[in-house]
């Protein structure tokens, strides 16, 4: 099953001192949902799981286009084609 990651992030403007490292960060959280979805088996696409990996790598707020949930085939694999991330940039909160 193959799906896109397309959303914009934020990041709290009282965190504007780590703004570069946080960027980073939440690229990759994005990245690590990518894998978690992949890993197994049957493994349901879950944007809930993306915010909360995006979330604890600093994202204040997440706008996602895509992907919305679905569940998978237990013998199915979900795999993500693209990910595209945009920078909405810092907010206060």
């Amino acid at each position: 099953m193959e799906y896109s990651i397309e959303a914009t992030y934020y990041i709290s403007y009282d965190q504007k001192e780590t703004e570069t490292t946080l960027k980073e960060e939440i690229e990759g959280a994005a990245e690590e949902f990518r894998d978690h979805t992949m890993e197994k088996i049957g493994r349901a696409i879950n944007p809930n799981m993306m915010v909360a990996y995006m979330n604890a790598a600093g994202a204040s707020r997440i706008e996602i286009t895509s992907p919305v949930y679905k569940a998978i085939e237990k013998n199915q694999v979900a795999h993500c084609a693209k990910i595209d991330l945009i920078y909405g940039g810092l907010e206060k909160e």
